[in-house]
Formats: C-alpha cells, structure tokens, sequence
C-alpha cells in the first residue's frame, strides 16, 4: 500500500477530548495536518482544540456521541463540507471502559459499552468510509481497540467483549474494501494500558476499593498516552493491520488462548 502523507491531509480524531485521542490530536498538528476533533466530554474537547491551534493547525471542533448514527454522520457531512485537505485518516478513538462482571452483570453497562466501543466504530465506517473513498485518494480508517482485544479478565466482560468484537468488525471492514479495490485501508490499534480518561476511573476505583498504595502500584502500570500516540503515528503511515503500542510483550499472555483453539480444531473435524 502506498504510504500516506499525514502533512498532506485532514485527520479526524474521535475521542479527542483527553488521553490518546488528545495526544493523537496534537502529534498531528505538529506533523501539519489539518484537524477535525470530535468528543461528548465539550470541555476537554475545547481545550484540546486550543491545543492544537496553538501548534498550528487549522482545526474543527464537534461534539459527538459516539454512539449515535446520526451523531457520525453530521459529523462526517460537517468534516467534508470544511476540508481544504482530503480526509486521509479518520481515527474511531472513543471508547469507554464497562466495569461489571460476566456473572450478575449491569445490563445498562454492557448496553452503553456496545452502543460507543463497537457501534460507534461502526457507524463511524458507515458514515466516512464510503466518502473517503471517493476522494480516490489513498487513506486509512482506524479504530483504537485494546490488548483486550485477544486477552480476557474478569471483572470486564463489556470492555473484554466489545473489543474483540471490533476486531472481527475490522478485519470484515478490511476484506470488502479489498476486494472492492478501494484505496481505503483499515488499520486496529491494541494498545497497553494507556493514561486515559478510562484508566483514571479505574485508577479511582482501585483506590477505593484496595487504598493508595493498590493505587499507585496501578498508575505505574500506566504509559502515557503520548507515548502511545508517537508509535501510533509512526507506525499508520505504513498503513499495516495491526498497530501494538505498548511497553509489555504480551505474546505469551496471547498465546496459549490460540493454542486451546488449535489443539480443539482436529479434535472436532468431522470426517466425510
């Protein structure tokens, strides 16, 4: 795939008010892109906004559920009808963390976990991708999922569950626009634990439940999200599948969950 040129395009940035959406937001504008952020939380996005600003990009500010279709496309009529640049990258950040347990769950948790972590990645393909691609120039649609993505633990079924559901969303995204010969890549981020708004909550809630010094040891577990953001940006001009930004090699945490399913499969073939 032919690289993109971030300096050369516009970049929209859901999630944009705090953690890696921000950061996203102002690498970028150092790198010279043009800038349409969006996020519920108004305030951080504001201050995001200014942030960017004064680094000097020229940016657009909307608020946006990301869990409402009608919210994505507003925001994908707004973004291109206010471009100078071709959308070249359209960033499906925002994300909520779902903190309640597979057993006994809060089903109003795991209703708002589906509606933003994978609907609102969907909606937002259904709202820019199709308009990216008629720009006929090469751009990259990604979606920030998680480690949690291929690894499982209790305690965070909605969060577990939906960003393994924005794999398999990112990967059928992919196949058709392959086939379709579209010049639309996609791209999934599966970041480590990250300093976020999703993170500080937890960061909270372990100090409430197991005190300060629980607490700490969790925030040291944090890396920050510019940190994040660098690789991010370094690594989507390429334009490959999979991006992990993260200062852990989780690969034996992943392992031995496709080697259960490997061992499964000659044990279940049924033979003609």
């Amino acid at each position: 795939m032919q690289e993109l040129s971030i300096a050369g395009g516009t970049a929209v940035v859901t999630g944009a008010a705090s953690g890696i959406g921000r950061a996203l937001a102002i690498g970028l504008a150092q790198r010279g892109a043009d800038l349409v952020l969006a996020d519920i939380d108004e305030q951080g996005l504001a201050e995001t906004n200014q942030l960017v600003s004064s680094a000097g990009a020229r940016a657009l500010a909307c608020r946006l559920d990301a869990g409402s279709i009608d919210d994505n496309e507003a925001l994908a009529e707004t973004a291109f009808a206010w471009v100078e640049k071709p959308v070249t990258l359209v960033f499906a950040n925002a994300g909520i963390h779902g903190l309640t347990g597979a057993l006994d769950p809060d089903l109003g948790v795991w209703q708002r976990a589906i509606d933003v972590n994978l609907l609102g990645p969907l909606f937002a393909s259904k709202a820019f991708v199709g308009r990216m691609a008629e720009q006929e120039t090469p751009s990259q649609f990604v979606i920030t999922a998680s480690q949690a993505s291929v690894i499982a633990a209790p305690g965070m079924s909605p969060y577990v569950a939906t960003k393994h559901a924005v794999w398999g969303l990112a990967d059928c995204l992919r196949i058709e626009l392959k086939q379709a010969n579209s010049r639309v890549g996609v791209s999934i981020i599966a970041p480590g634990r990250t300093e976020s708004g999703i993170t500080q909550g937890q960061l909270e809630r372990v100090r409430a439940a197991q005190g300060d010094e629980a607490a700490t040891a969790y925030a040291a577990q944090l890396v920050t999200a510019d940190k994040v953001a660098e690789v991010i940006l370094r690594e989507v001009v390429k334009r490959p599948f999979w991006i992990v930004p993260a200062d852990l090699d989780t690969r034996e945490m992943v392992r031995p969950r496709f080697e259960e399913f490997a061992a499964a499969v000659p044990v279940g073939l049924i033979e003609a």
